[in-house]
């Protein structure tokens, strides 16, 4: 554990009137300590990364936070899809009017001969 998980560090004061091995009690308190300590130095090393963590509900997204993001990316994809509709026009507007000049140089030829 890290300096700031051991301000966290459990104290049983009846470990020194018991004067044996650790009981059930004090077994279970060590495990506890531990896990909240690993968690701890979990996400103190994320925070260093800069990772943000979003918690998944297990029957999908709830609150406003959730319900922010999912508006963000359903905005994200209609905006994908309006690019895409764009693209696409743009290119079938490309392809008439190749289509347009190419009927033209023919009629040219077609008229000079």
């Amino acid at each position: 554990p890290t300096a700031m998980a051991s301000k966290f560090q459990m104290v049983d004061p009846m470990t020194a009137m018991q004067g044996g091995a650790p009981s059930l009690q004090e077994a279970v308190a060590e495990e506890a300590e531990r896990r909240v300590a690993s968690a701890a130095e979990d996400l103190r090393v994320r925070h260093d990364r800069g990772e943000v963590s979003t918690e998944v509900s297990a029957t999908g997204p709830t609150g406003t936070a959730y319900r922010e993001a999912a508006a963000a990316e359903a905005e994200q994809r209609r905006a994908a899809a309006q690019l895409r509709r764009e693209e696409r026009q743009r290119a079938e507007a490309e392809a008439a009017a190749a289509a347009d000049a190419a009927r033209q140089r023919r009629d040219l030829r077609e008229g000079d001969t």
